[in-house]
């Protein structure tokens, strides 16, 4: 098979040479028995019949032909529209606008939404929709056969002291076999071993890999030192790789749970934690919710204090990505579904664009079809500059899907769940492609079908003279009323949201915020070991506050 791009004009040569050749040696037989020249000529012709469907017929027989008429149509598509540079500039501008926004919004439901987890077998991980504490996760790690649940803290501050000047830092407290149900692997040194999570054997930290290069400059001996967290020693085992951010960005590191089963009645009292866990081998999500339904009486009736009746009554297993993203995928949606519309006015936008100057084009097309084209031909030629035109705003859309995409990343809340795995990556980049193909289809059909129903015979004796179609007329009038009616609908919703920004931001809170400040003290947790002499640090901080706005003394 020969290559379609190097000996494409000379296979041609070859074959014109070949036809050439046919009709001389016919027209030599023929005189060879006694008739003219002239009319030896003739006759082989006739015999031979027309010449350019022999080249076309024996051409389309040729592999990679699809690709030559391709080539050839995307030629003369850009040579069109670089002939109408003001209507090229004014649709691809268009196109970029629609294209762009649609791109920025998919990065973010990708990132969120559709990217799955980046940990091992991500579809097995599952999570609980409401918190518990402590004492129950002992109960339910040992009665349950479906999951292998561990506890993670919230978001947690520790004073880090003992390294240059103190820093409050981010961190969670977790089950000790938390990184191995996730599958994730250390950068250096190790994750928790089992049981680092009991009483004497918790003095373990892991560090963000943010945290190690930020606030011990990427120290490559980091593993075995000691650091003093909340006024005790603990000891780093290990750093992870960059990229794992598990419960939230924010978090700087990870210290082991401190689960003690001989004290199992406080922690009613202590902090509520997230239950995460992975489905054991042949269990399924639907027998997970059955069985935590089940062990509701068995963790309730562990503890001497009486809950309430309705405690955990609500609580069931979800998958983790839906426990992650929560309500995020609604608003997602609705915002991919805004931008959609947006695409569709700036498709019908063009299409009016096209029918337009479809009417200057009609004589153009007559004599295509005069000369043999096919409607096919013609179809195929007009749907291609439309999406080499809609391929020109989809590659300026990207520029304006990377600056949106900052905007919206440094706009939204930094709580977004997974903002920070979104990006312009290879999915995006292929969702734009396609997109820009099947809008250039969309906006270009109409016209180009218009295109088509052209009186051949009434514009070649018009002179060239335009005049648009009844058919043409009634397209435009249709894309105009759709283009408004969509239009009206964004209006409403942006007026309503702009409405409801107004009224909450006009909403008085009871107080004058202005003359409000606020400020975070955060003793270590040992200080508050004895409860008395962390309210009397608490009361001492307010009364030389309360002094200090009286101008009688200062802090």
């Amino acid at each position: 098979m020969k290559s379609p791009w190097g000996d494409g004009e000379e296979r041609k040569k070859e074959l014109n040479e070949e036809i050439a050749s046919h009709l001389q040696m016919a027209a030599r037989d023929r005189e060879a028995r006694g008739e003219s020249a002239t009319h030896a000529r003739a006759a082989a012709q006739r015999e031979l019949g027309n010449a350019g469907v022999i080249q076309d017929v024996t051409h389309d027989q040729w592999a990679w032909t699809w690709l030559e008429d391709l080539l050839q149509d995307l030629r003369y598509a850009a040579r069109t529209l670089r002939k109408n540079p003001g209507f090229t500039m004014v649709a691809v501008l268009t196109l970029a606008l629609g294209i762009g926004a649609n791109t920025a919004i998919f990065s973010l439901v990708n990132g969120v939404l559709l990217r799955p987890l980046p940990y091992a077998q991500p579809d097995r991980l599952v999570g609980a929709t409401q918190y518990y504490p402590k004492g129950p996760l002992v109960v339910m790690r040992q009665q349950s056969r479906t999951m292998e649940l561990v506890g993670v803290s919230d978001n947690k501050e520790f004073n880090l002291t003992g390294s240059g000047d103190p820093v409050r830092l981010i961190g969670n407290s977790v089950a000790a076999d938390f990184f191995s149900m996730l599958g994730a692997q250390a950068a250096m040194g190790r994750t928790f071993h089992d049981g680092e999570d009991q009483p004497d054997k918790d003095r373990a930290v892991i560090l963000s890999h943010a945290l190690w290069e930020q606030r011990f400059n990427a120290d490559p001996n980091i593993v075995g030192k000691w650091i003093t967290l909340e006024g005790e020693g603990r000891e780093i085992v290990g750093v992870m790789p960059a990229d794992f951010r598990f419960p939230s960005p924010k978090t700087e590191l990870w210290v082991p749970l401190h689960l003690d089963p001989r004290n199992t009645g406080d922690y009613w009292g202590d902090s509520y934690m997230a239950l995460i866990g992975r489905l054991r081998p042949g269990a399924t999500l639907e027998q997970a919710r059955a069985e935590l339904k089940t062990m509701r009486p068995l963790v309730l009736a562990a503890y001497a204090w009486r809950m309430p009746d309705n405690s955990f009554a609500d609580s069931s297993i979800v998958s983790l990505e839906e426990a992650i993203v929560g309500d995020a995928r609604g608003k997602l949606l609705i915002l991919l579904g805004a931008v959609s519309l947006l695409l569709l006015i700036a498709c019908a936008n063009v299409a009016n664009l096209l029918l337009a100057r479809a009417t200057t084009r009609e004589k153009e097309v007559a004599v295509r079809v005069a000369l043999g084209a096919s409607c096919w031909r013609i179809l195929r030629q007009l749907i291609t500059e439309s999406v080499l035109l809609s391929l020109l705003g989809g590659a300026l859309g990207l520029g304006v899907a990377v600056g949106g995409l900052s905007i919206l990343k440094a706009t939204l809340p930094p709580d977004t769940p997974r903002l920070v795995d979104v990006a312009l990556d290879g999915q995006v980049l292929g969702f734009t492609a396609l997109l820009a193909i099947l809008t250039g289809v969309i906006f270009g059909l109409v016209p180009a079908l218009g295109a088509l129903k052209v009186d051949m015979t009434a514009t070649l004796k018009s002179g060239g003279q335009r005049s648009a179609t009844t058919g043409n007329h009634r397209a435009s009038n249709m894309l105009v009323v759709g283009e408004v009616a969509v239009s009206i609908i964004l209006v409403i919703a942006a007026g309503l949201l702009v409405k409801s920004l107004w009224i909450l931001s006009g909403t008085s809170p009871g107080f004058r915020p202005e003359r409000v400040v606020t400020a975070r003290i955060t003793p270590n947790e040992s200080f508050c070991e004895v409860s008395g002499r962390c309210l009397a640090f608490y009361n001492e901080l307010l009364e030389r506050a309360r002094c200090r706005a009286c101008g009688t003394s200062q802090l």
